[in-house]
């Protein structure tokens, strides 16, 4: 099972920032051997084997990915945060203009082999529910734990994101976050199974 991230950890990992030094960018990078000492100790954290390196005849290896947290999530009484770890706080330039932000974080106390291989499920715990594949469900068990929630922003201070409520446990990594822009209008012709539907009127 994935180890929880300890306090201070963010501290601990943090990288540093250098101006890119161009004209036509006047943002930041991440100093490379400092992110590679960023990946170095998220690896050791989780347990994860860092991506292997791909040669030009190895196409049959399975392609892999490598993810750190930029944040981590804090819950505090009744009170839902997210910590932007310090190396990715510059990011967080103009999010205050959105009151709804996407929050895609890491089902890290979930993370076992058993969850990883599970493919079907019955939606939403309830074995009257037809067993149904997880990628047509909102499941926690799935092969990448990956989780996505959209948040209403309450105040954005320093390294803070104060929300109304995430549906994510105290220590939650989190992956990404983007503002939330509304579509020219609701989608048309939704279409859902009977369970989402009973659900819906519980």
């Amino acid at each position: 099972m994935a180890k929880a991230v300890p306090d201070g950890v963010a501290e601990a990992l943090s990288c540093t920032l250098h101006s890119s030094g161009t004209a036509r960018n006047s943002g930041y990078r991440l100093d490379t051997v400092s992110f590679k000492h960023y990946l170095k100790e998220f690896h050791a954290i989780f347990g994860i084997a860092p991506a292997p390196t791909h040669t030009k005849g190895a196409r049959d290896m399975t392609q892999s990915f490598q993810i750190v947290p930029v944040g981590h999530v804090r819950k505090k009484q009744d009170r839902s945060f997210i910590h932007v770890d310090r190396p990715f706080t510059d990011a967080l330039l103009g999010l205050g203009g959105f009151s709804h932000i996407w929050v895609l974080y890491w089902f890290h106390e979930n993370d076992t082999p058993e969850k990883r291989a599970t493919l079907r499920v019955h939606p939403m715990k309830d074995p009257s529910n037809p067993l149904t594949g997880v990628f047509a469900t909102h499941s926690p068990a799935r092969p990448n734990l990956i989780a996505l929630s959209r948040c209403r922003i309450r105040s954005i201070e320093g390294a803070m994101i104060e929300l109304d409520d995430i549906d994510a446990v105290d220590g939650s990594p989190v992956l990404d976050i983007k503002c939330y822009i509304p579509d020219s209008g609701p989608i048309a012709d939704v279409r859902t199974p009977t369970w989402v539907q009973r659900g819906d009127k519980k």
